[in-house]
C-alpha cells in the first residue's frame, strides 16, 4: 500500500487496500473490514471502479450484520446494489448481484416472503451469467447455482416456513443434486453434506424411510 501511494499509483492502491479488506474478511474481523474499507472506498468512487465497490458493500453489509448494526446493513446492501449495476461486464454484474441477493436472502430470513423473492432474484441472476463466459468461470457460476438450488430447497423445506411446500423443497433439492451429479469440478465435501442431510431430513418428514437412509448414508460416507 505504502509503495503504491508513495508512487501515486492509484490502481496499485487499490488492488493492494482490496487485498487487505478481503484478508479481514476471511478472518471475519468485522471491524477492521470497516476501517479498511474507508480509503478503498474513497479511490473507488474516484476511479469509478465498480467492481470494487460492488465487494466493499457486500463486504461492509455482512460485517455490519455481525455486528447488530441493521439500518447499516440495509444501507451497505442498497449500496452494493447501486453500484454493482453500474459494471460494464454483463456476466460479472450478474455474478456479482447474484452474491448481494444471496447474502441478502440470508440477512432477511425472519421475513419468509422478501426472503424468498431474493432468493428467486439472485437465482435469475447468476442464470443469466453466459455458460462460456470470459469473465466468470463456469465452475463460479455453477457453484452459486448448488447454493441457491440448496437454500431454495431448505426455505420451502422449513416447517415454520408459512409457504413450506415439500415438492417444491424436493425439486429444487434435486435440482442442485444434479448438478453435482454431472459436475466436472471437485465439490466441496461439505457443500454435498449439507445437500445430503437436508434431502435426509425431507424424505425423512415425507415418511419415504429408503431415501431417506440413502441419503443419510451418502452424507455419512463423506
Amino acid at each position: 500500500i505504502n509503495l503504491s501511494e508513495s508512487a501515486k499509483y492509484d490502481k496499485g492502491t487499490i488492488a493492494a487496500r482490496k487485498h487487505l479488506m478481503d484478508f479481514y474478511y476471511q478472518q471475519s474481523d468485522n471491524e477492521n473490514v470497516l476501517q479498511s474499507s474507508i480509503e478503498l472506498e474513497k479511490l473507488a468512487l474516484k476511479l469509478k471502479d465498480y467492481k470494487t465497490l460492488s465487494s466493499l458493500y457486500k463486504n461492509r453489509a455482512i460485517a455490519y450484520e455481525y455486528l447488530g448494526f441493521t439500518e447499516k446493513t440495509k444501507q451497505e446492501y442498497a449500496l452494493g446494489l447501486k453500484y454493482t449495476n453500474l459494471i460494464p461486464d454483463q456476466d460479472y454484474r450478474h455474478y456479482n448481484l447474484s452474491l448481494l441477493y444471496y447474502n441478502m436472502a440470508v440477512f432477511y430470513q425472519d421475513s419468509s416472503e422478501q426472503s424468498l423473492s431474493y432468493l428467486k432474484i439472485g437465482l435469475k441472476e447468476i442464470n443469466s451469467v453466459k455458460d462460456n463466459s470470459e469473465s466468470i468461470s463456469a465452475q463460479k457460476k455453477e457453484d452459486m447455482l448448488i447454493s441457491f438450488s440448496t437454500n431454495l430447497g431448505m426455505f420451502y423445506k422449513q416447517s415454520k416456513n408459512k409457504l413450506k411446500d415439500e415438492n417444491l423443497a424436493e425439486d429444487y433439492l434435486k435440482e442442485a443434486l444434479n448438478i453435482i451429479d454431472k459436475s466436472k469440478f471437485d465439490i466441496d465435501k461439505s457443500t454435498k453434506i449439507d445437500l445430503y442431510a437436508t434431502l435426509a431430513e425431507l424424505y425423512l418428514g415425507k415418511k419415504e424411510y429408503n431415501k431417506a437412509v440413502k441419503y443419510s448414508e451418502n452424507a455419512l460416507a463423506l
